[in-house]
């Protein structure tokens, strides 16, 4: 038998039908139209060709194709050339791709330089159905999938653990230290310049490649796994997509800029006894009174043989090392000395040098700290001839403790152990020993390379970045003999926002005043904005196949850190939030840690005790559920990257007394900003708001007894509800007895949705978890705008054969990447899949089909039930094959309503016989930049529009605005040869056109086959009422959606901005500002979420997300 090399190396069996299907396409092409005869007779002549050698190429028989097809049917050659031609672009290049899909593409899911067809086998992950599928634009998996599956087979690591090597500095209370020394229990500064607790410490063994960054100013450079991320000036940002200055910047217009720590570190103030610090001969003791002052006496014999002491001057014994204390010995470290007298054990004086015309200051400080700490009043003396003063102190403890302590000449000098970290110690010796230059940095000139260092050090535990000192011949005054010297220099940024304002030194140029106060001509190394320090990347460097050991940190509340001086971070719902504070703060710890791999959270906050229930704390009671969204917010919003942040759900049940003070949190924009919300709602209130009736909120503490129960009328409720969504387009609704009730795993008691992922498409349970893909529903229209058109379902039910045996193989394949033990043991256990569909919108038109009518209906039910029972025989097949997951209770599944509802005889039998490989199959989840991609509509959602405007700049600044059409309706006017939008027949339906009812319709059709959810947005109209909001509510549950999502065009949230519109600030700043982008996006989405951030386009908020038409920009695509 022939074997066939493809050409990515795999190898097949020849099959002739293949180039005859092939050659018959060609034909079809042509006036003359297909000869199968002929078709044929090629693929047996190629058979023929080919049958003594073992593997021939597939290049060798499409050139051996041609050549028959040249002899036979010229016309169908010319055909056949053009498709190979084009099919050698697609596999390089891809489709035939707009500005903005190029760049959805290239920025979002192409690794490296990967070709169309390499990208195709990674995803596909050898699937060749599903490679295919992608190709013909028929499927699409989500896009964490499309980003990161197969990257391992390319020489980069994938984990879902973000770590760094050994050695690598972290800053914690208890000072600079290597990351494999910090343990749980020490506190970290964080990225919001807190410190937070470590209640995790990780390492493991690991294989591949590692990333160097280096920035302009940093402790040392880092070296970490490709996928931890930095903070920067634009948000989070993983490893290896951090842009340096010396880097190609062919997708990006600035170098990264990582944020910088700001922070005093505190020291602890301790007691020191001086007589602790002198070593006694025999002819000494120390005598201490009850004031604390202490002497030092020394007996003696005299020339006539008397005998006596001599004592020291008292000073104080004990003593604080406070603050102050720390500045007097750091003026001592750098211009000061201790003296011994001749012959003497002891050093017994104690001096400061200052300089007579700018220090007189410093010397009436220094002198008060003595007197305040020691009791002594110092000696000074002036000496005019070399303008200085000098502060003395003759007494051997003092002078005997400081030799002991910090060293006793200039090369000796150090900085204890226990004083690294005092800034007050270091602004001491820069107020005496440094130098502060016209551009604003500091230079410190020494000899002793070591104290440096502890400066260095001390200086990076406050947040100010300082390289290592550096290697410098240094002269001596009036001579020319030079000597070795090291000089460490303090960069203008951190000096300007974090030192220069500290120190006292002063210059007759009033240099100090003017750094302070004037914008320092500028470097393009550092990003300086309300007083935190950004420093630019320089560049990143790959270090290919490592093998070592990594460590990384998990910290409460935010789950960042510094590393060298940067700041670094460590789909899901998480479990209930349990009523205790351990709970609620690791719940916060669990969304950072999944945000930092990519996914967005789902939170139920149902478990928390309702505001003013007692607490046995010194609060008595607590703040309530609702004081704790700020918290998750957050830490929301802490991720990002690229304008993307993490994702994050919070929902509460209708039942809880604190749900009025839920439904109203968005009425105030500052608050939960990072956070979409919605009520969980059973049918016992939608019945109370049908019939008017009264509704209990009950809430009962578990761990007290207290009940704590109100009534309130269920319609007033409800009415608040829709006034709030109407007017802020949040909360949305999820019916819960309907999410609980209808599902595969329905009748199980031991299984228990959680929550609802962040786009509410995905009900799950505890850490439960998203993998998902879509089926372009348009691209099985054959005879498209036809009336001959219709749809196949024959291909479209090997589609969902294959869509579920590919989600099979990422979840196998990723079963071990999930950032939780907890999230990877329900997928194990569980193993839940959602196959989604979209493009259901441009599958209407092809066909001719409105939107919403009886016919639409008519024809979802049909695919619908197809798509559910081919999902689940797929799934008992694998069953069979694998054995079904873990948690499989056949008595459950086999008992369950939407089972018996919707399997077919043969299908259900097939279960009953082999059970099920997953628990969840079909899920419709927002498709928004995977549509884009492929040009088609989104999830269930009408098309948006028409048509929209978009604005081109010319050469002479001058704004010029065309029309642009949507795909769909492009392709049919060109088709038609329409010219004019308002000539499209009226099954062209947008989202401003339908009635909400309609749109209920199609979704609750849809919600009959899908077990998970559906992710969907309903458009209404400005003039939509409050009334028909709640109207709308009702038609919903009624109609048995499991949730609903509304949003009214002019709402007061998109309203804020109306009168300052023209003036386009926050977008111009976007685009001319990249550096603040992402405050600006937040800004911008806060004040007007009808328009695109990035762009000014218009949001279109479709899929329970917002995407803009003209760039792209989502802040929840998948």
């Amino acid at each position: 038998m022939v074997k066939v090399e493809k050409r990515n190396g795999s190898i097949v069996d020849f099959e002739g039908s293949k180039i005859q299907i092939a050659i018959s396409k060609a034909m079809n092409e042509t006036d003359k139209g297909a000869d199968e005869d002929i078709a044929k007779q090629i693929a047996d002549a190629v058979y023929e060709e080919f049958s003594g050698l073992e593997t021939v190429h597939i290049e060798q028989i499409q050139d051996f194709v041609e050549i028959e097809l040249m002899k036979l049917r010229p016309d169908a050659a010319k055909k056949y050339i053009i498709y190979r031609q084009e099919r050698a672009k697609l596999r390089e290049q891809g489709w035939n791709m707009t500005d903005l899909q190029r760049d959805i593409y290239e920025k979002k899911y192409r690794y490296d330089t990967e070709s169309f067809e390499q990208f195709l086998d990674r995803i596909s992950g050898g699937n060749e159905a599903i490679n295919k599928a992608v190709r013909d634009k028929k499927f699409m998996p989500a896009g964490r999938i499309l980003a990161g599956r197969g990257l391992d087979k390319l020489g980069r690591k994938i984990t879902l653990s973000n770590c760094f090597v050994a050695g690598s500095k972290v800053i914690t209370k208890r000072g600079l230290i290597n990351i494999e020394d910090v343990v749980v229990g020490d506190y970290v500064i964080t990225h919001d310049n807190t410190w937070q607790l470590v209640n995790n410490v990780m390492s493991r063994d690991y294989e591949g490649d590692l990333y160097k960054i280096k920035t302009e100013y940093m402790y040392d450079s880092i070296t970490c796994t490709p996928n931890h991320r930095f903070l920067t000036s634009s948000g989070w940002v993983r490893a290896d997509r951090l842009v340096g200055k010396l880097m190609d910047r062919k997708y990006y217009n600035n170098s990264h800029f990582i944020k910088t720590p700001r922070l005093r570190f505190d020291i602890d103030e301790f007691a020191i006894k001086l007589s602790d610090y002198v070593d006694l001969d025999d002819n000494q003791f120390v005598e201490v009174d009850d004031d604390n002052m202490v002497t030092l006496g020394t007996r003696f014999t005299g020339g006539n043989g008397a005998q006596g002491v001599k004592f020291s001057n008292p000073i104080y014994n004990t003593f604080n090392m406070n603050k102050d204390m720390q500045y007097l010995f750091g003026r001592w470290i750098g211009d000061g000395s201790t003296t011994r007298r001749r012959g003497k054990r002891n050093h017994s004086i104690f001096q400061i040098v200052f300089d007579s015309n700018n220090e007189r200051e410093d010397l009436e400080r220094c002198r008060n700290i003595i007197i305040e700490n020691l009791k002594y009043e110092p000696l000074i003396t002036e000496n005019p001839a070399q303008n200085t003063i000098i502060l003395r102190l003759e007494n051997p403890l003092l002078a005997e403790f400081v030799a002991k302590y910090f060293g006793t000449d200039s090369s000796s000098k150090r900085i204890p152990k226990e004083l690294i970290g005092s800034l007050d110690l270091v602004l001491g010796i820069l107020d005496s020993d440094g130098c502060v230059l016209k551009t604003g940095a500091i230079k410190l000139v020494m000899n002793n390379e070591e104290l440096l260092n502890d400066i260095r050090e001390t200086l990076m535990l406050n947040g100010i970045i300082v390289r290592k000192p550096q290697k410098i011949k240094q002269s001596l005054s009036n001579e020319y003999r030079t000597y070795t010297a090291y000089r460490l220099h303090v960069s203008t940024p951190f000096s300007k926002e974090k030192l220069v304002g500290l120190l006292s030194k002063s210059y007759d140029d009033n240099r100090i005043h003017n750094i302070l106060n004037n914008n320092l001509k500028g470097s393009t190394k550092y990003l300086s904005k309300n007083g935190e320090v950004y420093t630019r990347v320089e560049y990143t460097e790959i270090i290919e196949n490592v093998k070592t050991k990594v460590y990384n940190l998990s910290v409460e509340n935010t789950h960042s850190y510094t590393v060298n001086g940067l700041v670094v971070h460590n789909c899901y719902v998480m479990p209930k939030v349990e009523d205790n504070i351990e709970s609620i703060f690791d719940t916060a710890k669990y969304l950072a840690r999944t945000y930092s791999y990519g996914g967005g959270v789902g939170l139920t906050l149902s478990k928390l005790r309702p505001k003013g229930a007692k607490v046995n704390n010194a609060a008595s009671t607590t703040t309530g559920a609702v004081s704790f969204m700020d918290l998750y917010s957050m830490v929301t919003g802490l991720i990002g990257m690229r304008g993307r942040r993490g994702a994050l759900m919070l929902n509460l049940d209708v039942t809880h007394p604190d749900i009025e003070d839920f439904i109203d949190i968005k009425n105030d924009l500052t608050k939960i900003t990072y956070a979409n919300i919605s009520v969980n709602v059973d049918d016992k209130f939608m019945e109370a708001v049908k019939n008017n009736e009264e509704y209990e909120l009950y809430f009962k503490v578990e761990a007290t007894g207290e009940e704590i129960s109100r009534k309130i009328n269920a319609r007033d409720l409800y009415s608040k509800l829709a006034k709030n969504n109407w007017n802020m387009a949040e909360p949305g609704i999820l019916f819960k007895d309907r999410i609980d009730s209808w599902h595969l795993m329905s009748e199980d008691k031991s299984f228990e949705y959680s929550g609802v992922n962040p786009c509410a498409e995905e009900p799950l349970p505890a850490f439960g978890s998203c993998n998902l893909s879509s089926i372009n529903l348009s691209e099985f229209v054959k005879n498209p705008f036809t009336k001959y058109a219709r749809f196949e379902f024959e291909s479209f039910i090997k589609m969902v054969h294959n869509g579920v045996i590919y989600l099979n193989e990422v979840l196998d394949e990723n079963m071990e990447l999930h950032p939780l033990e907890q999230q990877r043991e329900m997928s194990r256990d569980l193993r839940q899949i959602g196959l989604g569909i979209m493009g259901l919108a441009d599958m209407f038109i092809k066909l001719g089909i409105k939107y919403g009518s009886s016919e639409s209906l008519s024809l979802i039910h049909q695919i619908g039930r197809t798509m559910i029972n081919e999902a689940l025989r797929q799934s008992a097949y694998l069953a069979k094959e694998d054995g079904p997951f873990p948690r499989y209770n056949e008595e459950a599944i086999l008992n369950s309503s939407f089972l018996i509802s919707n399997a077919d005889d043969d299908v259900y039998e097939l279960i009953k016989e082999y059970g099920l490989r997953n628990s969840q199959l079909l899920t419709i989840a927002p498709t928004g930049s995977i549509s884009t991609l492929l040009g088609c509509s989104n999830g269930v959602e009408p098309i948006f529009q028409n048509s929209y405007t978009r604005k081109s700049e010319s050469l002479h600044h001058e704004d010029t605005y065309y029309k642009v059409y949507t795909q769909i309706v492009k392709d049919y006017m060109d088709k038609n040869n329409i010219n004019r939008e308002e000539d499209l027949p009226d099954f062209f339906v947008t989202t401003s056109e339908l009635d909400y009812k309609d749109r209920i319709e199609v979704q609750a059709a849809w919600q009959q086959y899908i077990d998970a959810s559906i992710s969907s947005t309903v458009n209404v109209p400005n003039e939509f009422t409050v009334e028909e909001v709640e109207e709308l509510y009702l038609y919903a549950w009624e109609k048995d959606l499991k949730g609903i999502t509304i949003y009214r065009d002019g709402c007061a949230r998109s309203g804020i901005l109306i009168s300052n519109k023209n003036k386009k600030s926050k977008i111009d700043k976007i685009e001319e500002l990249q550096r603040e982008i992402e405050g600006l996006v937040l800004e911008q989405l806060m004040e007007d979420p009808d328009t695109c951030p990035m762009c000014g386009g218009k949001l279109n908020h479709t899929g329970g997300c917002s995407e803009c038409q003209d760039c792209g920009y989502s802040p929840c695509s998948i």
